[in-house]
């Protein structure tokens, strides 16, 4: 459950910030945890109540509601039949007034392209909140920008370095996002987990964990583990590998079908298990043995990085993008974008070195607990928020 906020902790000439997050809902990826983690820590800091709207009624929806947070929907639309969008926008506007919201916070461009809009801007200003980099130019991003924003958070240095092309008058600072940091696993050991999912006691084992998206790099992991074939653990163990994500879209399926495909020609059917859609993410991290994934385009941050980094997991991606400001040699290994060498060799040195899988680990989990707090990431997404508010005399009109 959230946790109640303690109104007598206001100051009295503060007002209350109402603050609605507008999602997707239909598919679940980084976007969606990040939410999930506002209703469950954003509540009981004094100052700002969190609200939530979602189209879709999927995953994100009941994990949001399941923390406490008040929910709304929308009802499921599609942008290729206005009525839907139409009818979407009136629940809207009568959401914001029932629950007197002064502040709209958009999560990503679909939400703020289509709903961007629809209330009234002298009273209630607009916080755009950017998981990527702008500059795709597609039709989502086209509609957020004729839109408008007063102040966009991005969620790392580098998403930030696009926002001032699109978003020109509107203010803009680094806001990273809380990761919960409670314990969420089931508490099963972790042969018990190893043994469920196609793993050993002695077995080597590297997860991967997201959305079937190709610029992940999967291809570059599977290549790479194929190069292992007969080679062993120094416990007599065989590495292999976890992918867990399941397909979302359509284009997800077809991406899957590509990757089992490649699998089955590579001859490692018995090594790569692909894992589908998963809930117990926390509980492959505490069976596993390193993190690794290879993005061939930069990744704007990298929650489960940090995830990983906290579970003591040694981190293998690549050396661009948001990435870098989470790993570095400490507590990974970078390479560059779609060397299948250098990740091969990633991974044999962390597969034949247990000493240094133990330094990075500790390494990683110190580095983990001081990334991203939820505490201390949503007292100061409350001050930014009481900034932007017309309220407070805040923000950009």
């Amino acid at each position: 459950m959230g946790i109640e906020p303690d109104r007598a902790t206001i100051p009295k000439h503060l007002p209350v910030i109402h603050a609605l997050h507008i999602g997707h809902g239909l598919v679940y990826g980084g976007i969606e945890r990040v939410l999930a983690s506002v209703a469950r820590y954003g509540s009981g800091l004094g100052d700002a109540s969190h609200h939530f709207a979602f189209c879709f009624d999927g995953r994100a929806a009941r994990e949001v509601r399941g923390a406490g947070a008040d929910v709304s929907l929308l009802g499921d639309v599609r942008a290729s039949r206005p009525w839907t969008v139409l009818r979407a926008r009136a629940r809207l506007q009568t959401r914001i007034l029932a629950n007197g919201i002064n502040v709209v916070v958009m999560h990503g461009n679909w939400s703020h392209g289509l709903f961007g809009r629809c209330f009234d801007r002298n009273a209630i200003q607009l916080v755009a909140i950017a998981h990527a980099p702008y500059g795709s130019n597609d039709w989502t991003e086209r509609r957020a920008a004729k839109a408008g924003a007063d102040m966009v958070l991005a969620n790392s240095e580098y998403t930030l370095a696009s926002v001032r092309d699109i978003f020109p008058r509107a203010s803009r600072q680094v806001w990273r996002c809380p990761i919960d940091d409670r314990a969420n696993d089931s508490g099963l050991p972790r042969e018990a987990i190893r043994q469920s999912t196609g793993g050993g006691t002695n077995d080597f084992i590297i997860l991967m964990a997201c959305r079937l998206d190709e610029y992940k790099g999967h291809d570059v992991l599977i290549r790479a583990v194929a190069s292992f074939r007969e080679q062993r653990t120094p416990g007599g163990g065989r590495i292999r590998t976890w992918i867990a994500g399941g397909a979302q879209t359509p284009a997800e399926v077809r991406r899957l079908a590509t990757l089992q495909r490649r699998v089955r020609e590579l001859g490692v059917e018995d090594r790569v298990h692909f894992l589908g859609q998963r809930e117990d993410i926390a509980d492959l991290m505490s069976a596993a043995d390193v993190f690794c994934q290879p993005n061939v385009s930069p990744e704007p941050f990298g929650v489960v990085f940090v995830e990983a980094l906290r579970a003591g997991l040694p981190v293998v991606t690549s050396a661009f993008g948001g990435a870098v400001e989470i790993v570095n040699e400490r507590v990974g290994i970078l390479i560059a974008p779609g060397d299948v060498a250098k990740m091969t060799d990633a991974i044999a040195e962390l597969s034949g070195d247990i000493s240094l899988r133990n330094r990075m680990s500790l390494a990683a989990r110190e580095q983990g607990r001081n990334l991203c707090v939820p505490e201390v990431q949503m007292k100061q997404l409350g001050e930014i928020l009481r900034s932007a508010s017309p309220m407070t005399g805040g923000g950009m009109s």
